[in-house]
């Protein structure tokens, strides 16, 4: 006769095994606890720290107590459309609900979607399927420094931004690591501009990428937003390629702080890759540790033999790093740190190299026992696939560039709002075209030649509108700035032209500054004069911006020519006459 407790468990249990569904106990959460809810609900897994798994394996998905119990899971993208995933257990956890998923897709990267409380949350680029656990073909990329305000510095750095995510798109490449500083430091809390803009370029990417922040990126959690959590990911964490480990560190601005290694060391690993900021030879970094109610900051070299333990524990032999902008490798024993040059806009001639080398990356192969390869840190200007604008699939054309200093062929992949089996092609070859979800799917071919820019421009619908543009007036010292911002919602900005008059009647050509490697119009501050703006597309769509700059006549510039002397010579000849009335009265007094 069965027990009355063996009675009461089955009936507990009939409702979870007959759903396909049980409840485990709650698992490890692989991320530092977040401060604020992220831009899609999801905690994990994210854009910035992806899950990547193969076919038929396990993976856990976190999300926000707001959203309440995950009812659905299931993968997208525009290459695939829908793919539901198998749910095995689910609960409730510490930082919300939790559901254990399984599946299987062809390799790429999708978009993850979870159902609840009738609500459908969408992460972008949250998952890779691989078709195996192997070695990975990877890019360490940092510090570049994205920015949005008007300063050429930022104009430069986002395109390189951008520039980077095609040239990585059309690579044959399996990850993207990078290292912080993903966006400049913002200088108020109300700046979320940055993040947001970057974000938006990275739901474009093709690869999965991982990130952990670096300094520029804390200045928004000093000012108490954490748009780093909303946007990307959390502050820490890690997650699994088979028995490869990556680890994402915070590293603040130098201070390391240790209550994230209770999440990190929650990571069973046979074999890992750090990801910190700061490099181990920065002096400046310190361990800060929590003693009950007090915190304990550990010196430089406790800090590093910290760092040490945790590697030789969890089978870390490699930490990526970045903020220094410069090239170097560090052994510490059996482990090596790998510092990469920076991503953004650092002209080469400042330490003796040409004045193209910007805009780096560094190609890594990494294996599932923890061995790697790299090489030797490469820049844009060597290969680059520029998108005239945001590939975001928001329009039914677009135009980009191609230029090396090697002849090379590269497969570009293009996703557009509209689907034609026959869209026009300018600079390459069409290779596939296929229609998901009402989008077009394009694969071009594009061959260069050494030293040749070549441009091509895919229309799956006419572009016939012209771009945006607007124009700002920025006094300098004795110049002003005519600073341009043009955006093209078709093929993209392919060119801006500026023209000054003196009299509104001929017009004369303005040649551009270049600062920090981007186009700058600069005149005069001194004198007035007309000005006019144009920004063409790839097709040769115009956009037209006319003014007038008259510089600003302050009271004593106002002043007739000798006024200034003659004021002198007023006061001077008071002065006198006070000091000759003043003997006078002495006199008096004597007489």
């Amino acid at each position: 006769m069965r027990s009355w407790w063996l009675v009461l468990l089955t009936l507990l249990l009939l409702p979870f095994s007959a759903a396909g569904v049980q409840v485990h106990a709650e698992p490890p959460a692989p991320f530092a606890p977040y401060h604020i809810k992220p831009l899609n609900g999801i905690l994990y897994p994210r854009i910035g720290l992806p899950a990547l798994v193969v076919n038929g394996s396990e993976f856990t998905v976190w999300v926000h107590p707001d959203l309440g119990e995950p009812s659905e899971v299931f993968l997208s993208s525009v290459f695939t459309g829908k793919i539901p995933l198998e749910v095995t257990g689910k609960g409730k956890a510490s930082q919300g609900y939790y559901v254990t998923v399984r599946g299987s897709a062809p390799s790429g990267l999708y978009n993850l979607t979870v159902v609840a409380s009738g609500k459908s949350y969408t992460e972008p680029n949250a998952v890779a399927f691989f078709d195996s656990y192997r070695e990975l073909k990877v890019a360490h990329w940092t510090d570049t420094h994205f920015g949005v305000r008007d300063l050429p510095k930022h104009s430069m750095n986002e395109l390189l931004f951008r520039t980077a995510i095609g040239t990585f798109n059309s690579m044959d490449l399996d990850l993207i690591l990078h290292t912080g500083d993903v966006i400049d430091a913002i200088v108020s809390k109300d700046e979320e501009e940055p993040f947001r803009r970057a974000y938006e370029e990275l739901v474009t990417l093709r690869h999965p990428i991982i990130m952990c922040e670096g300094n520029n990126d804390y200045t928004a959690i000093e000012k108490k937003a954490y748009y780093w959590e909303k946007y990307f990911a959390p502050l820490a964490g890690y997650t699994s390629f088979g028995d490869l480990t990556f680890f994402a560190t915070d590293s603040d601005t130098g201070k390391i702080f240790g209550d994230q290694f209770d999440v990190l060391n929650t990571a069973k690993s046979k074999a890992g890759v750090g990801l910190i900021h700061y490099p181990f030879d920065d002096k400046d970094i310190r361990l800060w540790l929590k003693e009950g109610n007090e915190t304990k900051i550990v010196d430089y070299n406790g800090t590093i033999k910290y760092l040490l333990d945790f590697s030789h524990e969890h089978g870390v032999r490699l930490w990526l790093v970045g903020h220094w902008h410069s090239d170097g490798n560090w052994k510490y024993g059996d482990v090596e740190v790998l510092l990469t040059d920076a991503g953004q806009y650092d002209h080469g001639t400042s330490y003796g190299g040409p004045a193209e080398d910007y805009g780096h990356y560094r190609l890594l192969t990494l294996a599932q026992d923890g061995s790697y390869r790299y090489e030797p840190t490469t820049a844009l200007w060597k290969l680059n696939v520029t998108f005239l604008r945001v590939p975001d699939a928001s329009s039914g054309s677009i135009a980009f560039t191609v230029s090396g200093k090697s002849p090379a062929e590269l497969k570009v992949p293009v996703i557009l709002s509209k689907f034609n089996p026959k869209p026009q092609v300018s600079g390459a070859q069409l290779v596939e075209a296929k229609e998901v979800e009402g989008h077009g799917y394009y694969l071009l071919s594009v061959k260069v030649t050494p030293d040749q820019r070549k441009l091509v421009v895919l229309q799956a619908e006419p572009d016939k509108e012209p771009p945006e543009l607007s124009v700002k007036l920025k006094e300098s010292g004795e110049e002003v700035i005519l600073f341009y911002r043009a955006y093209d919602r078709g093929t993209g900005v392919k060119e801006v032209k500026a023209y000054t008059s003196p009299d509104n009647e001929s017009w004369n050509p303005l040649e551009p500054v270049i600062e920090t490697g981007w186009p700058t119009f600069k005149m005069p501050a001194n004198q007035s004069f007309y000005y006019r703006i144009e920004a063409y597309d790839a097709v040769g769509n115009k956009a037209v911006k006319y003014g007038q700059y008259k510089p600003e006549v302050t009271e004593e510039q106002a002043q007739p020519a000798g006024a200034g002397t003659e004021t002198w010579i007023y006061g001077v000849a008071v002065l006198l006459l006070v000091i000759i009335l003043a003997l006078g009265a002495k006199r008096l007094r004597r007489s």
